[in-house]
């Protein structure tokens, strides 16, 4: 259980996030890459998840107090208590996150594939390459300092792309594409 928990507060890696979408029956392929800065503690993956997830799980809250509190206070009161305190923890969460958001690497990409023809929006390979470096550091059996030095050459590798990669996740949602 504990194990369970831990998954889901911190993720599935602890250098970021890779998310693959398929749209239009494989014609769209989406790839975003999001890298944490080397170092990060448990408590920084933690809230930058946090901050990702916010926009939705607090729509999805405040609507649960809005409902909840239907009965029991007036509409324009809870209404404003609600708002007034999803934009207040919004801005907690961007305050809390600030340091870790200004250096985490967020790079996207999308790929195109119609009847043999296949197109690039963003670097697909540099994503992909990064990925497979970052799983084959993830399956060796290393040691937190060499895990560490090892996310540190990826993460520098990414940053110094000469085509304008680094990307600082200034806010919620992210879609600059790498060209």
């Amino acid at each position: 259980m504990r194990r369970l928990v831990s998954r889901v507060l911190d993720g599935p890696h602890p250098w970021g996030e890779f998310q693959v979408g398929v749209a239009a029956r494989g014609a769209w392929c989406t790839y975003r890459l999001m890298v944490l800065p080397p170092g990060v503690d448990a408590t920084g993956r933690r809230l930058m998840r946090l901050r990702l997830a916010w926009p939705a799980a607090g729509a999805l809250l405040g609507f649960l107090v809005l409902v909840a509190g239907a009965g029991h206070v007036g509409p324009l009161r809870l209404t404003s208590c609600v708002v007034t305190g999803y934009i207040a923890s919004t801005l907690l969460v961007l305050r809390a996150t600030r340091r870790i958001a200004r250096t985490t690497l967020r790079i996207s990409a999308a790929e195109y594939r119609m009847a043999g023809d296949a197109e690039q929006l963003g670097d697909v390979r540099a994503i992909r390459e990064a990925v497979a470096a970052f799983e084959r550091l993830d399956r060796a059996a290393l040691d937190p300092v060499a895990y560490e030095a090892g996310w540190w050459r990826i993460y520098a590798r990414l940053a110094d792309e000469p085509s304008g990669s680094r990307r600082a996740a200034s806010g919620f949602r992210e879609d600059r594409h790498r060209a």
